[in-house]
This record gives structure tokens, C-alpha cells and sequence, in this order.
């Protein structure tokens, strides 16, 4: 029977390609034919399956591969692509010089489905591996990742005992190494370990790194409302709704940790001072452009209400760069204490959120000026 994998195993990226090389288990790259058309790579099917040592044929503008049982027959006139007799898609082809071309990432997404080869796209050269890989995007950039409360502020406290502090650091830090595992970016974040971190000191952080994006993680908790569950994403701005009054007020609450009637008393009265609109578009888009991803990808927790939320956080104010505050769950939900607490949620949340980083960063370039 054909192999047909989830499409999140099947890691392509293509960007300005002009030709590419195929670098086989060996680790010796092969040239292939390429063509460029309307910004599209196109490969011969017929000289990667000779590469591969394949079963495959071409005779009069089709292409047809055997493998493990199963037969797969590109058209060169229609693009129709079928698996034993049945359509399966239509891809995008060229016939040149009686050589038939068929796009790049379409045919190796349909070779992975087939075979038992990866194939995975790093600039002009496609990688073939037994396993699945991560991508890795030729994106750079600095990022800061605020690791919630810390030291002598636990946070919110789970039924169970759960401190904030703890979570948040962990979740930190899966987003951290997520991050600098597919990209070129670097990650900072504001504490390592089990430390209190004076608010003003953190964006502080973030500025003087010169950070292309600000992102403080926490969890959530709603002590009138034990079933309240779920991800919640925030970004700078006055807050319009009663839920978000409430989650403001919880997370500014810190203040009462800072050391001196000083500090406390510059953090509320710069609270009391109109906000800088400076990237709070960029901030929405950010906060938008990762909810959006976090459907997509998280299946443990689901997102809270509907959309994005905005509230005066004090710790995003002074960020000189798009900034957004991360509710990952509900620790006071006694289920989402227990997914808080896993190893396989950091993974899973950290990489969701990761690529949202990663992509939005590919697609806007730095922010610091």
C-alpha cells in the first residue's frame, strides 16, 4: 500500500532557487537539471529517480515511478498526477526539449508519500534522510522570551501546588531551543533560573539586546472561575473587556515584589501614563500571526474566547520592538495543571509558538532600528 505521511512530516523550504543539488545518505551532492519559472523550481522526475536507483520510466511526456507494489504516472500534457488509476492531484509541469519537469517541492512531497525517503529543502540543496527533520529557515534576528515572575513571586499557584514561576520557565525555555534549532536567530531570556527580575529590568533586557521581537510567557489563572480553560494571547492596549481588566490587573500585581517604595511608585505612575503607540500595530499583527499558528498546531489546550486580547501590561510598556504577553493555559484549571507540568506540552506549545516567531520574522525582517 502507498505510504501517505501527515503533511507536518513533510518539511519543504524552497527560497530563490536557481538550481539545485541533491545530497543523497552518502553525503555526495548531485547536480539537477532546474528550470525557474514564474518563481518555481522545476526538476526532471526521471533524473532523481536515477539518483535514487528507483524503478521509473518516461515515454512521450509522462513520467510513471514503481514502488513497493504501487504505481505513480505523472501526465506532461494535463499534470495529472495519479496513483494506480486513481487522481491523486494536479501538478505543475513543463515539457522541454521532449524532457518533462515537474515542480520541485510537489514531486519530493509525493516521493515522501511513496517511498521511504524525507526530503527536506536548505537553500539550493534538497537533503534525503530516513527520518523526519526540522526545517531549518535562513531567517536571523534577535529575540527575548520573558520567562514570567521568578524568585520570591511564585506567580499564579495551581490547585496541586503548581508554581507559575516553575512552568513558565520550562515553556521558556523549549521555545528558546525550538527557535535556535531551525533558524539563525538568537534567544535571550530574562532569567535562566529561579530569580526575581524587577519589571522595569525586562523590557530594559530586551532593548539593550536590540531584540526584533519581546515575548513574556506566563500562565494563566481565574480564581472565580475554575473552569475557565485555554491559550490566550495579549498586546499592548487599553483593555476593553472585563476579562481582560482582570487578567491586567493579576499580571501588574507583581509590583508588590519590587524592593523599594520607588520602584513600585515609577511602575504605577508610568501605568497612569498614555501608552506609546510605537509597534503596537506590529504588536497586534505578531499577537495575531501567533494565535493564528497556535490553532493550527496545539492540540492539548484550546485557545480562550475568541481572538487576540489586549491590556495595559506593565511589562510590555517601554519595549522598543513588537511585544506580546503569552497566557500558555489555565494553571488554575486543575486538568491544565497537570498538561502545565509535562514535558511534551513545552515541546508542543514551544514549537507552535516557535514558528510563529520564525515565520513572522522571515516574513518582516528586524524591527530594531
Amino acid at each position: 500500500m502507498m505510504r501517505i505521511y501527515s503533511t507536518l512530516l513533510v518539511f519543504l523550504w524552497i527560497t530563490s532557487l536557481h538550481g539545485l543539488s541533491l545530497v543523497g545518505l552518502s553525503g555526495k551532492p548531485y547536480s539537477l537539471d532546474t528550470i525557474t519559472r514564474e518563481g518555481r523550481s522545476f526538476i526532471r522526475p526521471a533524473q532523481v529517480c536515477d539518483f535514487l536507483r528507483f524503478s521509473a520510466t518516461t515515454e512521450q511526456n509522462s513520467f510513471t515511478l514503481v514502488s513497493q507494489g504501487d504505481t505513480l504516472l505523472v501526465d506532461g500534457h494535463s499534470g495529472v498526477v495519479s496513483h494506480t488509476g486513481d487522481t491523486l492531484s494536479r501538478a505543475r509541469v513543463y515539457v522541454e526539449d521532449s524532457l518533462l519537469f515537474m515542480e520541485a517541492r510537489s514531486f519530493f512531497s509525493l516521493l515522501t508519500e511513496l517511498t521511504s525517503f524525507y526530503f527536506v529543502f536548505q537553500k539550493d540543496t534538497v537533503l534525503v534522510s530516513r527520518e523526519p527533520q526540522l526545517p531549518f529557515y535562513d531567517v536571523s534576528g534577535v529575540v527575548v522570551v520573558d520567562p514570567g515572575h521568578g524568585g520570591r513571586d511564585p506567580g499564579a499557584i495551581g490547585p496541586q501546588g503548581t508554581y507559575e514561576k516553575d512552568v513558565v520557565l520550562s515553556l521558556s525555555k523549549a521555545l528558546r531551543d525550538y527557535i535556535e534549532s531551525v533558524s539563525h536567530i538568537t534567544v535571550y531570556l530574562t532569567r535562566e533560573e529561579d530569580v526575581f527580575v524587577p519589571l522595569m529590568d525586562r523590557t530594559a533586557f530586551a532593548n539593550e539586546k536590540q531584540a526584533d521581537l519581546f515575548l513574556s510567557v506566563h500562565a494563566n489563572a481565574a480564581l472565580d472561575n475554575k473552569n475557565a480553560r485555554g491559550y490566550k494571547l495579549f498586546f499592548l492596549a487599553e483593555a476593553e473587556t472585563e476579562m481582560e481588566r482582570q487578567v491586567e490587573e493579576r499580571e501588574n500585581a507583581v509590583i508588590e515584589y519590587e524592593t523599594t517604595d520607588a520602584n513600585r511608585g515609577v511602575i504605577e505612575s508610568i501605568l497612569s501614563d498614555m501608552m506609546s503607540t510605537e509597534y503596537q500595530k506590529e504588536s497586534q499583527e505578531f499577537t495575531i500571526h501567533s494565535l493564528e499558528t497556535l490553532d493550527r498546531s496545539v492540540q492539548s489546550v484550546a485557545p480562550f474566547g475568541n481572538g487576540v486580547g489586549q491590556a495595559n501590561f506593565f511589562v510590555l510598556r517601554g519595549a522598543e520592538m513588537p511585544a506580546v504577553l503569552v497566557e500558555s493555559a489555565f494553571i488554575s484549571h486543575p486538568e491544565e495543571e497537570k498538561i502545565l507540568r509535562t514535558s511534551s506540552f513545552y515541546e508542543e506549545f514551544g514549537s507552535a509558538l516557535g514558528s510563529a516567531v520564525v515565520s513572522f520574522l522571515e516574513i518582516n525582517g528586524s524591527f530594531y532600528e
